[in-house]
């Protein structure tokens, strides 16, 4: 996927360069900007990490951790945090760095990793849909769901 994304990249860069007299120039704008928002998303959440580890407790050393998967994990988590721009999202992914560093991973990369890919194929409004439903003790019932500002009626009943 990431090699795709590449290739993708590389064949916009070479069609915004084709564009007589100003291509060259709009190429360099775009993918300019395009990597320092990238950069920027990535520094940000290593400054806000920073603050919120400083409160944590009972970190293991890091010679716990099985260092190539550690490693397959970190960067994964770092493609997706540049490439995030909703905030909510980087903030999960704040918690899931916390968690992963707290625990482990020696042995459970496999399970590690699938949450990872799970939690960025999700939108916030599906995160906080599986986490109502996962705090429910009753059956609960389609009809049940409000959010405020969402309009979550049936087509049938519109």
């Amino acid at each position: 996927m990431d090699n795709e994304r590449f290739s993708r990249d590389i064949a916009l860069k070479a069609l915004i360069q084709a564009v007589p007299y100003i291509g060259g120039s709009l190429a360099t704008l775009y993918f300019g900007r395009k990597q320092e928002r990238r950069f920027r998303r990535l520094e940000r959440f290593y400054k806000e990490l920073q603050e919120e580890i400083r409160f944590l407790k009972d970190i293991p050393n890091i010679t716990s951790h099985n260092p190539h998967e550690l490693s397959a994990i970190l960067e994964e988590l770092h493609e997706k945090i540049e490439a995030e721009h909703l905030e909510k999202k980087r903030s999960l992914y704040k918690n899931y760095f916390k968690k992963t560093i707290k625990y482990p991973v020696s042995g459970n990369f496999d399970e590690r990793k699938l949450y990872l890919d799970i939690l960025g194929g999700l939108t916030p409004l599906q995160i906080e849909l599986l986490r109502y439903l996962s705090q429910q003790t009753k059956m609960v019932k389609d009809n049940s769901f409000t959010k405020p500002g969402v309009d979550f009626a049936s087509p049938a009943a519109s």
